[in-house]
């Protein structure tokens, strides 16, 4: 949960009305919450030590520095340096794969180690690039310095040679590309999304961080450096799916006879498989149906069962 507030006070009531909302809500469920795997962060840019008291269970919770949520670590200042620490130790670990590899007569060519850095490399030093898109350039220049140095792997190019020549020759995207891309491609997708807490933040004024902006005000410089993309009008996603399936308690319908297949005792299994896929193939075509295909012998088997879809 998270809360956004001007002054510590007032953000360490509302938080603790919440925590106690939780804790009253789990022993109506009989769920116990973890109250040593439970912390909090303070977003803050002061200097200044804070230190709540908030309690689950009757347990006071532990401050965290840098948490991490779906493999992006955080840090109070949002200036995303564990993250990039993170990243960057990351790819270099696996970069020594590629120095195992490459040699001036011998070893993998460069298409081979091209490959290995694209699918086991670069995907985490990547990894989450939307979301920290902005980090400081001294920051993200740690990550320029990754790919300068694999480039060099795969070109066997000197530290003197340009890295544009390398970027031409390797055909690899600059980091800065990758980021500016993905960015426009979430901010876009927030743009759509009328019920996302991003929806207003992307279509209002961003406000500044000292010398670091926000997600909103980095798209939009972004977008000013591609007039043609600015000027399109982004239309609401719509969801297709809005049945809830675990509702639905209508039985399945089951048709044990097919036109042509009569006892196994008067026909091969092949004639009856040829029988099976042609009636599938016109009454239940690939393009409107999904099939699913498990033995039906086993109806009854309690382990070992499976299914094909």
């Amino acid at each position: 949960m998270g809360i956004s507030e001007r002054h510590i006070t007032v953000e360490t009531n509302r938080i603790q009305q919440a925590l106690t909302s939780l804790d009253q809500w789990s022993n109506t469920w009989l769920i116990k919450a973890n109250e040593k795997k439970t912390t909090y962060t303070i977003f803050s840019l002061s200097t200044k030590p804070q230190s709540p008291k908030l309690l689950l269970n009757n347990h006071i919770l532990l401050p965290e520095k840098n948490p991490t949520y779906l493999g992006i670590t955080f840090d109070q200042r949002m200036t995303w340096h564990a993250q990039i620490e993170k990243n960057k130790t990351r790819a270099k670990s696996r970069m020594a794969i590629m120095k195992k590899l490459a040699g001036t007569t011998w070893g993998a060519d460069n298409s081979v180690l091209k490959k290995l850095y694209m699918g086991y490399v670069r995907l985490t030093l990547d990894y989450g690039i939307s979301a920290w898109a902005t980090v400081a350039q001294s920051n993200f220049n740690k990550i320029n310095r990754v790919q300068n140095q694999a480039m060099r792997i795969i070109t066997g190019g000197m530290r003197s040679t340009p890295i544009q020549e390398m970027e031409k020759t390797t055909g690899l995207q600059p980091m800065e590309d990758i980021r500016d891309s993905r960015t426009q491609k979430q901010a876009e997708k927030f743009k759509r999304l009328e019920d996302h807490p991003m929806y207003h933040r992307m279509n209002g004024l961003g406000r500044g961080r000292l010398k670091r902006t926000n997600f909103a005000a980095t798209t939009k410089m972004m977008m000013s450096k591609q007039p043609s993309c600015a000027e399109v009008t982004p239309k609401p996603l719509k969801y297709t799916n809005t049945r809830q399936i675990w509702k639905d308690t209508k039985f399945p319908e089951l048709n044990e006879n097919i036109t042509g297949i009569v006892g196994k005792n008067q026909q091969t299994s092949e004639e009856r498989k040829l029988l099976a896929t042609e009636y599938l193939k016109e009454h239940f075509p690939n393009s409107r149906w999904t099939h699913v295909y498990t033995d039906g012998s086993a109806a009854n088997a309690t382990e070992n069962g499976g299914a094909l879809i």
